[in-house]
């Protein structure tokens, strides 16, 4: 009887556990959007802001399909061309470009988004891009990249 009851007991245990489930859900951006500039904020171990550099540079336009981003410019008759996966979990959403060439990072971060405005913030990895100043080196940095929809 003893085993009996030991063995219902472990089958309705097993039973009653359950799969962890990702929450991780797919996304897509869709349409045509514009650069309003860009930010870097550069930080020492501390976690102190030592530079905050804003770039207004040339206006580039990033256009998003189901799959594929594309970026052109005003100027420059080239285009680049990135595969990029929208991932949405609990927390956050995670922009990936399939292309390291694409956008200095290739994760990043979509810190607020609207209907008509976007913002991408990525964690600098660049050590060339943490120089501040004369030669001194940041512990960490984050780009801002701000997009506004055409």
């Amino acid at each position: 009887m003893k085993r009996i009851l030991f063995l219902l007991f472990i089958l309705i245990n097993i039973s009653a556990c359950k799969k962890d489930t990702d929450n991780t859900t797919s996304e897509t951006l869709s349409g045509k959007w514009s650069t309003g500039g860009y930010d870097l904020e550069l930080y020492n171990s501390s976690g102190i802001k030592v530079s905050h550099i804003i770039a207004d540079a040339v206006k580039s336009y990033w256009t998003f399909d189901d799959k594929q981003v594309k970026v052109s410019t005003d100027i420059n008759t080239s285009v680049k061309f990135s595969d990029y996966s929208l991932r949405r979990n609990t927390d956050n959403r995670i922009l990936t470009f399939s292309n390291p060439n694409f956008a200095v990072q290739t994760t990043w971060s979509i810190v607020a988004q609207t209907d008509q405005y976007m913002r991408i913030s990525s964690e600098v990895t660049d050590k060339q891009s943490l120089i501040y100043g004369t030669n001194q080196t940041a512990a960490r940095g984050i780009m801002n990249i701000y997009l506004t929809k055409e």
